[in-house]
């Protein structure tokens, strides 16, 4: 793997020398440098946004194995802040966010929206959307039940519970 990081400083001025721009260390006061780390996926422009209220930042260009990586890790991330989300205009916000990473994923596995568009239909033709507000407190089958396996077999997700 290739890692080329790139670290731009918002302390980086130009200055004409001999009709060439050559970047020069801008003198600063020594002042204490707080370092954050953020070891994560950010929209394109973000870098130069935060240069521009005045932040370094040290990026560099994912492969794409690692970048199908943290676009999960986003949708997780994103999905989390939507939760969360308690305004109309927030959620929408997260919405948007959500759907970003949404169509990044569909476009590096080559996947038309519209194909994920009717496979959203076709579910809810074959199992109905979420309109009615139905919630499961929780289920009870026969031992033998054959479907059982199913939800034992997810024990984070499915817990069981005594009578």
């Amino acid at each position: 793997m290739t890692y080329h990081a790139i670290c731009l400083s918002a302390r980086i001025v130009s200055e004409k020398a001999d009709r060439k721009t050559v970047p020069q260390r801008e003198y600063m006061p020594e002042r204490p440098v707080r370092r954050f780390r953020m070891d994560k996926l950010v929209r394109d422009m973000i870098p130069a946004i935060m240069q521009n209220k005045g932040f370094s930042c040290c990026q560099r260009k994912l492969e794409l194995q690692e970048f199908i990586h943290e676009l999960k890790r986003k949708l997780l991330e994103e999905t989390e802040e939507a939760a969360q989300a308690e305004s109309k205009t927030d959620i929408i916000e997260e919405m948007a966010d959500l759907l970003e990473v949404i169509r990044s994923l569909a476009h590096v596995f080559e996947i038309p929206l519209q194909q994920i568009e009717e496979q959203c239909l076709k579910k809810e033709k074959e199992r109905g959307g979420f309109n009615d507000r139905v919630y499961i407190e929780y289920v009870e089958a026969s031992e033998g039940n054959t479907h059982i396996d199913y939800l034992s077999s997810r024990p984070s997700q499915y817990h069981e519970v005594d009578n």
